[in-house]
């Protein structure tokens, strides 16, 4: 797995994968490996694969969990998920309030309230 981080320094993303399907065959329940073996998947533009892969490694734990809420995050974005991709942001942001990448992402957002329609609200 270590050597599957390095490859993706050096964007050789293929063989990073070949490395994560390697380590994890080893220990299945690293998070960090699953994690990490998803931002591989969001550069490749698998964004569902992605998504399923982190979301295993955020179930099984990790050392950094922003990260992967982050990661999520920027699948759900190139989705079309929005909404969903706020939440992580900002989960990601309440976990480590000092992650700059999600703070960052979150000023691209604007959050509004709507309207309570008058025939839903209730008059005594």
């Amino acid at each position: 797995v270590n050597r599957g981080v390095m490859r993706v320094m050096l964007g050789q993303f293929k063989e990073a994968m070949a490395d994560y399907d390697t380590g994890l065959a080893l220990e299945p329940d690293l998070g960090d490996g699953h994690v990490d073996r998803g931002a591989v998947l969001i550069s490749l533009k698998r964004y569902d694969e992605a998504i399923a892969e982190i979301n295993k490694g955020i179930d099984l734990g990790q050392t950094y969990e922003h990260v992967g809420y982050y990661d999520r995050g920027v699948a759900e974005y190139f989705l079309g998920r929005i909404t969903e991709s706020y939440y992580d942001f900002k989960k990601a942001s309440e976990i480590a309030p000092d992650f700059l990448p999600a703070q960052e992402q979150l000023k691209n957002f604007v959050v509004t309230r709507s309207p309570v329609s008058p025939s839903n609200s209730q008059t005594p």
